[in-house]
C-alpha cells in the first residue's frame, strides 16, 4: 500500500518573502508530517510506503501508480461543481479519464 501526496507546482505563488522552491519544500514537509499522522492514527502496524511528489497532481498520481504497478487507485474528492470546478478542475475526473487502472473514489465532506 502507498500513500501519495502531490505539491501542485503549477499554482505556487508567493508574495516574495519566500521563493516558490522554499514554499514547495515547506508544503512537502507538511504533507510528510500529515501522512505520518494519518498512518499512526489509522494503521500504525501496517507497512505503508509514502510519496510526496511535485507537478500536476493527476499526472504525478498516475505516474506513481504506473511505477508501482498499482492494482487500484483510491482517491478522495471534494465534489466541487460550478465555477469552482471550472476554475480549479478535478484531479479525480482527470485520473478517471486517463487511468488504465481501476479507481475507487471517496467523496470527502468538509
Amino acid at each position: 500500500m502507498a500513500l501519495v501526496s502531490i505539491v501542485d507546482t503549477t499554482v505556487l505563488l508567493t508574495d516574495g518573502a519566500v521563493t516558490p522552491r522554499e514554499l514547495a519544500n515547506s508544503i512537502k514537509n507538511d504533507y510528510k508530517k500529515n501522512q505520518q499522522l494519518l498512518i499512526d492514527k489509522l494503521c500504525k502496524d501496517c507497512k505503508i510506503w509514502t510519496f510526496v511528489e511535485e507537478g500536476k497532481p493527476f499526472e504525478a498520481i498516475l505516474k506513481v501508480a504506473d511505477d508501482w504497478d498499482a492494482d487500484l487507485i483510491v482517491l478522495g474528492t471534494h465534489g466541487r461543481t460550478g465555477l469552482s470546478h471550472i476554475l480549479i478542475g478535478s484531479v479525480a475526473e482527470k485520473i478517471v479519464r486517463h487511468s488504465t487502472k481501476p479507481i475507487f473514489i471517496i467523496p470527502i465532506k468538509l
